[in-house]
């Protein structure tokens, strides 16, 4: 299976805390919908930022007031995670658990959103933490680029996003935007496949 990611932080640096880690496991030739691809066991754990800031990890002012204007599910969500997580779980452990979750879907590539992002600061964390990542540095794989190669064949095609309206609410909770970026990918990998896309 491929493993969309989308992790929530307080920073865009690699260093950045990373609050929280959110992932479906999806089939990209297959054209599913969002609640299909979340009928699956996905992978939503709270990252304790407290300890990472502890162990040299950054918080970003921007990012931080960039959150307190989110929807207030989203804001709601990371905060009630960090409560609930303050007592708990360690890092690695939490870290841990995401690599069990990808081996137990069979994990053959990790898709983030940005070559730059959520596999890169993933990968930081990872090795901060002295764990092994889930899979090959030549398995992490960019769905931003994916946007852009499907622009260059078409440059008028729009890339089908589920409807805004249905999601809005959730927008900024790892393992739902890890899902709606699947259900992205699925059909643009259609479409660079001539196959029609419902």
């Amino acid at each position: 299976m491929e493993i969309m990611v989308d992790i929530e932080t307080l920073g865009t640096d690699n260093n950045a805390v990373i609050t929280s880690i959110g992932a479906v496991a999806f089939d990209l030739s297959a054209l599913e919908t969002v609640e299909e691809i979340l009928g699956r066991p996905y992978f939503h754990m709270h990252l304790n930022a407290h300890m990472q800031q502890a162990d040299g990890r950054q918080i970003s002012a921007a990012t931080s007031m960039w959150w307190m204007e989110q929807n207030p599910v989203a804001i709601k969500t990371l905060l009630d995670g960090q409560k609930a997580i303050a007592k708990g779980i360690s890092v690695a452990a939490a870290l841990e658990a995401f690599s069990i979750w990808c081996s137990n879907n069979k994990a053959a590539n990790i898709w983030g959103n940005g070559n730059t992002f959520d596999n890169m600061l993933l990968r930081d964390i990872y090795a901060q933490y002295k764990v092994k990542y889930p899979v090959s540095f030549r398995n992490d794989l960019d769905f931003r680029t994916l946007k852009y190669l499907v622009k260059t064949i078409d440059p008028t095609w729009k890339v089908p996003y589920p409807k805004y309206g249905e999601f809005k609410d959730t927008a900024h909770v790892g393992h739902v935007d890890a899902a709606c970026q699947a259900y992205s990918a699925q059909r643009i990998w259609a479409k660079l496949n001539n196959k029609e896309i419902v």
